[in-house]
């Protein structure tokens, strides 16, 4: 796995609002990583989710989805709700 740590530095630098999710049972990327992460992004928003693994907003989309919208509330930029949406753009396909 390639190192990513200049594009943490990078978000770090920017200001970036940055939100981590991860499953405990994630044998994928272990605690270390995230601590790591961690330590790169201080002001990270972090959130553990016992019983899940790699794949959290997958396997518990009733746990993530009001940390997501909770989150993308607390962002929003002032007018976005209201802005209407182009609809002259071709939907993107759904790949599940």
């Amino acid at each position: 796995m390639t190192d990513a740590t200049s594009c943490y530095e990078s978000v770090k630098a920017q200001g970036i609002p940055t939100l981590l999710t991860w499953g405990l049972q994630d044998k994928g990327l272990p605690a270390d990583s995230m601590r790591r992460l961690r330590d790169l992004l201080p002001d990270i928003e972090y959130h553990e989710l016992k019983g899940a693994a790699h794949l959290a907003h997958y396997e518990f989309p009733d746990r993530i989805n009001p940390i997501l919208i909770d989150f993308m509330t607390r962002r929003q930029s002032p007018g976005t709700a209201t802005r209407d949406a182009d609809h002259s753009r071709t939907p993107a396909t759904d790949r599940r």
